[in-house]
């Protein structure tokens, strides 16, 4: 995206832009830790003999993964299209579309996890913690995102 926007934007307006990627990406994150962290607080699911069935968080995963490509896709084109049309005043717009695009993904790959332990899958099958991948991708999209920004600030 175009830092030279960034470079006319107030500083305000920056610190307010660096503010919000990182409530994104730190409530992405926290849930991303409880969605983990729940089904082993909880008890999860009771203990059988039976190897619980996957095929809903399978189907979910999948759907996960296919939204998480189309998101990443996304948020490499889309703002930086936005951006050859934006000004100094709404030059936050593209990087704020560019965190909203993965932090849905990220949102929806932690709900997956979360629903994997309740059910009992996890222990079994640990492949879907991949589902939290997403949320990795959000918050370095986020870091870094904010540190350019913050070089772009310093004029560097």
């Amino acid at each position: 995206m175009r830092n030279d926007l960034v470079a006319t934007m107030e500083p305000d307006k920056l610190k307010a832009l660096r503010l919000i990627g990182f409530a994104l990406a730190g409530g992405a994150a926290m849930f991303a830790v409880v969605a983990t962290a729940l089904p082993f607080l909880s008890g999860g699911a009771p203990p059988t003999d039976e190897v619980p069935d996957a095929g809903l968080i399978q189907l979910l995963s999948m759907v996960h993964a296919f939204l998480f490509m189309s998101g990443l896709i996304m948020a490499t084109v889309v703002p930086s299209a936005i951006a050859k049309n934006v000004t100094p005043q709404n030059a936050q717009a593209p990087y704020v579309l560019r965190w909203a695009m993965v932090e849905g993904a990220a949102l929806f790959g932690s709900v997956i996890v979360l629903l994997a332990g309740l059910k009992g899958v996890l222990p079994a099958q640990p492949e879907y913690y991949a589902n939290l991948l997403s949320t990795v991708a959000m918050v370095s999209f986020v870091l870094t995102d904010t540190g350019r920004l913050a070089d772009a600030a310093k004029g560097g």
